[in-house]
C-alpha cells in the first residue's frame, strides 16, 4: 500500500518514512541559490500508535499557491494540520512547511493523505533535481564534524547533514507501552 505514494522510502527505528523532496522548486536565499536538501524536502512518517492503530505525522514543503489547495485536501479527508510556518527569510519563492497529523490503518492513512500528495506531485512530475550550487564549503571535513558532534551524519549532494535522535523521546514513548511498528513495511 505505501509504494502508491511511488517516493522514496526508509525504515529506521521502528519509523517508516516517505521523502517528498519538492525538485520541482529552485529556491534561493537573499539572492543565493539553496539546492533542494538544504530544507526543500517534505516527509511523513508512520509508526505504530499502539492498540492497532497507526500514527502519520509529516511536514509537508509547499509553495505559497499549494498552500490552500494542500490544507483543504488535508482537511476534507479527516487528517489534521497541526502547523503552517516557514523556515527561510528571504527565500525566493516563499516556501511554506505544513505540519500533518493523523491516526487510524496504514492503508486507511494513505488513502487520505494521497490528495494532498496528488497536488504536490502536479508540479513536481518527472523533473530532476536542481543542479546543486558551487559553494565555498566543497572540501568540508566531515568526519571531524561528525567527530566533533558526536554523531555521523549523511552526504546528500552539496549537503552534509547530521540528525540527532532524542531518546528522552524514545523512554518516554516506551513508558506509554507504544508497541514497535513491525507492521510497516
Amino acid at each position: 500500500m505505501l509504494t502508491t505514494l511511488a517516493k522514496t522510502r526508509d525504515f529506521k527505528e521502528n519509523v517508516f518514512k516517505v521523502n517528498i523532496p519538492r525538485t520541482d522548486v529552485r529556491v534561493t536565499i537573499n539572492g543565493r541559490s539553496a539546492p533542494t536538501p538544504f530544507g526543500f524536502g517534505g516527509w511523513v512518517a508512520l509508526t505504530s500508535g499502539g492498540e492497532g492503530s497507526e500514527v502519520l505525522m509529516g511536514d509537508l514543503v509547499l509553495t505559497e499557491a499549494e498552500v490552500n489547495p494542500v490544507m483543504s485536501a488535508l482537511l476534507e479527508n479527516g487528517l489534521e494540520v497541526t502547523a503552517l510556518h516557514n523556515h527561510f527569510f528571504w527565500e525566493q519563492p516563499r516556501i511554506f512547511y505544513m505540519h500533518v497529523h493523523g491516526r487510524g490503518t496504514i492503508e486507511d492513512l494513505i488513502t487520505r493523505l494521497k490528495p494532498a500528495i496528488a497536488i504536490i506531485d502536479k508540479a513536481t512530475p518527472g523533473r530532476p533535481a536542481p543542479s546543486a550550487p558551487a559553494t565555498a564549503f566543497e572540501s568540508l571535513n566531515t568526519q571531524a564534524i561528525a567527530t566533533t558532534v558526536g554523531q555521523p551524519g549523511e552526504q546528500n549532494g552539496p549537503v552534509y547533514k547530521i540528525t540527532i535522535g532524542r531518546p528522552d523521546v524514545r523512554a518516554a514513548v516506551a513508558q506509554l507501552g507504544m508497541a514497535p511498528a513491525a507492521r510497516i513495511k
